[in-house]
């Protein structure tokens, strides 16, 4: 029996239709997409949460704010990192990535160590970067964050 029939190619048309239609609409999200800024006092509040220990995680949280803010620029987003659980070790003083770090502090990135991490791994205050600050709870915060209407990012 022949698989193809008058209702088989006339689905095929609908589907060959249906993905024709999705690649327009894309095209014309892309021309949307082209204006970072819609709007010239729009503000963007992000945080943006690490709970891992691992350098490539790391990396990539640091990519992604430096990116941000290359993006909608140092004036118009405002950004909070987030580190609990693992995750601290980004801010611990002799992170590989301190200097990274210090350059986004400096460009008005926050970034936010847990007390309850901090009490568990029993690290002091001393032992955090210098651009930390802590915070009662990290899971809280970013829940505070995202309450306040901050957008989430979890790399």
């Amino acid at each position: 029996m022949d698989a193809r029939t008058p209702l088989t190619g006339a689905l095929c048309a609908a589907l060959l239709l249906a993905m024709g239609a999705g690649h327009a609409a894309s095209a014309a999200n892309a021309k949307a997409f082209a204006d970072p800024y819609p709007h010239p006092d729009a503000v963007i509040h992000t945080v943006i949460q690490i709970d891992r220990k691992d350098p490539l995680t790391e990396k990539l949280v640091l990519h992604n704010t430096a990116n941000l803010l290359k993006y909608y620029g140092d004036k118009r987003i405002q950004a909070e990192v987030v580190a609990y659980g693992p995750g601290i070790d980004l801010l611990m003083k002799n992170n590989a990535n301190a200097a990274e770090i210090k350059r986004l502090t400096d460009k008005g990135v926050m970034f936010a160590a847990c007390e309850n991490t901090m009490h568990a791994l029993h690290i002091t205050r001393s032992e955090l970067n210098a651009d930390a600050h802590p915070v009662p709870s990290g899971a809280v915060a970013v829940l505070k964050r995202q309450q306040q209407g901050w957008e989430y990012l979890r790399p």
